[in-house]
């Protein structure tokens, strides 16, 4: 559903301070490959790090990349510096949330309908991760965050890994200066 490009400011505000900085889709995600046999994220993100020839790395993720980051520290403990995780699920934890169980089978039903189908599969992501079981979609950001996730669906093809033309007026940042005039940005050096 989402994909590397919801990164974009990050990826340019770190890269221009100077980090080495990498993203990639996850199997199942963006464009990256289908499933064809047993995988684990973390393996994936292992075989990454370790192709691009990166020994350690500070890793950052959100929902399942933060998951994957977890996993990698714990399989792999010396190729991890740092973690900085947002809404991280726990690996092995049987997930079984009638709601969520509800909005995923709505999901699975829209992808194959070609009249209206992948505007109802965004619907349904939005009920499940941005409105949650006890809020109406009035009571929520709505608008920036399906605007996000449609364009992390749409997003044109961009090379990877090395990428720096991320739009900086663009997501949750963006938003905030566009609405406070005068805010700033404020980043820690290291």
């Amino acid at each position: 559903m989402l994909d590397l490009n919801m990164w974009d400011e990050q990826f340019s505000w770190l890269a221009e301070l100077g980090y080495r900085v990498i993203r990639y889709d996850a199997r199942m995600h963006g464009r990256s490959s289908t499933v064809v046999r047993d995988y684990a994220h973390h393996d994936d993100l292992h075989a990454l790090l370790t192709h691009l020839d990166v020994p350690c790395a500070t890793l950052v993720g959100l929902s399942l990349g933060a998951r994957t980051a977890v996993d990698t520290a714990l399989a792999h403990p010396e190729s991890v510096s740092a973690l900085v995780l947002a809404s991280p699920g726990v690996s092995g934890r049987p997930f079984n949330d009638p709601y969520v169980a509800h909005h995923t089978a709505q999901q699975m039903a829209a992808m194959g309908d070609p009249d209206g189908g992948a505007q109802r599969f965004v619907e349904h992501f939005l009920r499940m991760w941005v409105d949650g079981p006890h809020r109406e979609p009035s009571q929520t950001a709505r608008p920036d965050a399906f605007f996000g996730v449609r364009q992390c669906r749409a997003a044109r093809p961009r090379a990877r890994g090395g990428d720096t033309e991320g739009n900086r007026s663009s997501g949750p940042a963006g938003r905030h200066r566009r609405a406070h005039p005068g805010s700033r940005r404020r980043t820690r050096q290291r």
